[in-house]
C-alpha cells in the first residue's frame, strides 16, 4: 500500500474518526472531553475539532447512512481547495456549479474530485475524497466511504 498522505494519514491516526469509519456508529465514543452537537443517531457533529497541529476545524459534519459514512471538514481555510497537492498528493479537475439564488444572494459552488484512497484492510471501503469552495458554505473536506466500493465476495 502506498504511504497516504498528510491529511489522509491525520485522519487515520485519530482514534474517534477511525472507530466511526469501522463501526458506522457513534457508540462507544466517548464524547464527553469532546465539543460536539447530536443531531439524530445518524448525524453529529464534532465542534471546534483539532486533527493535528495545524488542522483546527470549527466544525466536522458526521453522517451514517446504510450505503456510506461521511465526515465532511468545514474550514475556513482555503489551502485545501487552493493547495490539494500539499494536502492530499494529488489534485483534480475543478467543476464549477451553475450559478444559483437564495434570498437574493447569488451563490456558486467550485469542487475538485481528488479521487479514491486506500486508508484501511480491505474490509473497510475507500475514502472518495472532495474539496469544495462555496460562497454559501466556505470552504469543506468531504470523505466518504461508500459500502458499494467494497470488493465483492464471492458465493460458493
Amino acid at each position: 500500500m502506498d504511504p497516504l498522505p498528510y491529511f489522509l494519514l491525520l485522519l487515520q491516526k485519530n482514534v474517534v474518526l477511525c472507530s466511526i469509519i469501522a463501526t458506522g456508529s457513534f457508540a462507544n465514543l466517548g464524547l464527553s472531553q469532546i465539543d460536539h452537537k447530536i443531531h439524530s443517531d445518524q448525524a453529529i457533529d464534532l465542534l471546534n475539532y483539532t486533527l493535528g497541529k495545524n488542522e483546527v476545524f470549527p466544525a466536522i459534519n458526521i453522517m451514517l447512512v446504510e450505503s456510506a459514512t461521511t465526515i465532511t471538514f468545514h474550514t475556513p481555510d482555503a489551502k485545501y481547495f487552493d493547495y490539494p497537492e500539499v494536502y492530499f498528493g494529488r489534485s483534480g479537475p475543478e467543476r464549477v456549479s451553475e450559478p444559483f439564488t437564495i434570498n437574493g444572494i447569488e451563490s456558486q459552488t467550485r469542487k475538485k474530485y481528488l479521487g479514491k484512497f486506500i486508508l484501511f484492510d480491505a474490509s473497510l471501503p475507500p475514502a472518495s475524497v472532495y474539496v469544495r469552495r462555496s460562497s454559501l458554505y466556505g470552504y469543506v473536506i468531504a470523505i466518504s466511504f461508500y459500502k458499494y466500493d467494497l470488493p465483492k465476495v464471492k458465493a460458493e
